[in-house]
């Protein structure tokens, strides 16, 4: 089944539990959507009803609802509580982690993320190269910060010289941020069923985000969004089917550990190669290897 993300955005949508699904009325039209279809719901109206039976129902099964801005900025989410049998086991591994091993976990996210980016300029025939030496020179907790001095000389080369990553903008901004959104939901729901705890992070420690951890491994694969938004930056305004694009992102096929897979379920291979280094305190552990497969 490809992983199916609902998006709530018309005002007057009125949400309830029928048996199995959820029936979504919006005064002209009612459509039935069964519940174990749904691998995540990003909410963008400020003006919708939905019942505490369809949202415990999500909860449930693990879909994470994810409040979002006129942006798609997330703003809020609703994650299982309990969301593994050794979920106070890990999240104990998780807290007792040292710094040492968290600034190798964070060199290795970093390094994965400038190749992924170098790879994507290749494949679109902009030549990658001079990102080639910030990868090589990532240190533990990045702290020169290779990461940022990359990301600025990839999306002059990705976009033109003029243009900014700024969440507040509605340009290619915001096809960048709803195709984030989508994919975080993915690593939400991944570090959650896995027991972690979404708000304690390796590397990104906002005492207002509530989910530092799932931004700390999000990292590498977000240029598989930035070639999508590459492809369809002239669709500024979102339509339907840009929407339905960036969350078919989900099924995408990808390579990790030798095998091919829908990114959905490279994001929950992931997660667990994650879990088991924390488990085992041995960052090398972490397989981060995950090839995006571009297309050009």
């Amino acid at each position: 089944m490809k992983p199916h993300v609902l998006e709530f955005i018309s005002p007057g949508l009125k949400i309830t539990k029928v048996r199995g699904s959820m029936m979504v009325s919006s005064g002209q039209v009612d459509q039935l959507v069964p519940l174990d279809d749904v691998f995540s719901a990003l909410v963008l109206s400020d003006d919708l009803q939905i019942s505490t039976n369809v949202i415990a129902s999500l909860i449930e099964r693990n879909v994470p609802i994810i409040f979002c801005d006129s942006k798609y900025n997330p703003l809020a989410s609703l994650l299982r509580y309990d969301g593994h049998y050794l979920t106070q086991e890990r999240q104990a591994a998780q807290i007792n982690l040292s710094q040492i091993q968290k600034g190798r976990f964070w060199q290795r996210i970093v390094r994965q993320k400038i190749l992924n980016q170098k790879t994507l300029l290749d494949v679109l025939g902009i030549s990658g190269a001079s990102l080639s030496k910030y990868f090589e020179e990532v240190e533990a907790h990045d702290k020169t910060g290779r990461e940022a001095i990359a990301a600025k000389i990839y999306w002059r080369q990705l976009f033109g010289s003029e243009f900014r990553r700024d969440f507040s903008q509605s340009d290619v901004n915001k096809l960048l941020n709803y195709g984030y959104a989508v994919v975080r939901s993915a690593v939400a729901r991944s570090v959650t069923s896995s027991g972690l705890n979404p708000t304690i992070g390796i590397h990104h420690n906002n005492k207002q985000n509530p989910f530092c951890l799932v931004d700390d491994l999000l990292e590498p694969f977000r240029p598989i969004v930035d070639n999508f938004c590459f492809h369809h930056q002239t669709e500024l305004s979102l339509p339907a089917e840009i929407k339905r694009g960036l969350a078919a992102l989900l099924a995408h096929e990808v390579q990790f550990q030798g095998e091919n897979k829908p990114l959905s379920s490279a994001i929950q291979d992931y997660v667990h190669s994650f879990v088991n280094s924390v488990m085992c305190e041995d960052y090398r552990m972490f397989d981060v290897d995950v090839d995006l497969k571009f297309y050009d």
